[in-house]
């Protein structure tokens, strides 16, 4: 009797369930974007706020190998220097096979700037979240680029 019951159950759970296509591909078609974020007006509190500068790397974010990299350094340059002269502080990130010296020399780390050498997740293996915690961040404005691999 209870498994009568439970088979019962089962296959009123699998009947009410939607029908699903068998993969993404067969529903790309009829997927439907958000409609883009309103963007709103922000206040940095320098104190409790750090701007994040990850993984430019000046032998490779170059206007023949990656201009979009390229052409976000001076637009970041500017960020940097509004953020220092702010009092916001600045971490740096590496890939685990850069060295900070290879940053585009506008963007380079000032002594004392935390730097993190890292993979994709710039948290994992690094002391990046408790110095920034140690520091009393809140927010992280986040700026770089995505390493190749």
């Amino acid at each position: 009797m209870l498994r009568r019951l439970l088979a019962a159950f089962i296959i009123s759970v699998l009947a009410a369930a939607p029908a699903m296509a068998a993969d993404i591909v067969a529903e790309w078609g009829s997927v439907k974007m958000p409609a883009a974020p309103a963007l709103k007006p922000v206040k940095v509190e320098p104190a409790s706020t750090a701007l994040l500068v990850l993984d430019f790397d000046r032998t490779n974010c170059t206007a023949d190998k990656r201009p979009r990299c390229f052409a976000t350094v001076p637009v970041v340059t500017k960020m940097l220097d509004a953020a220092r002269s702010h009092g916001v502080m600045v971490a740096y990130s590496v890939t685990p096979t850069g060295k900070i010296e290879d940053t585009p020399p506008s963007l380079a780390a000032r002594a004392g700037e935390p730097v993190a050498r890292a993979g994709v997740d710039k948290f994992i293996g690094t002391d990046l979240e408790a110095t920034l915690k140690a520091n009393g961040i809140k927010t992280v404005i986040v700026t770089g680029v995505s390493a190749h691999g």
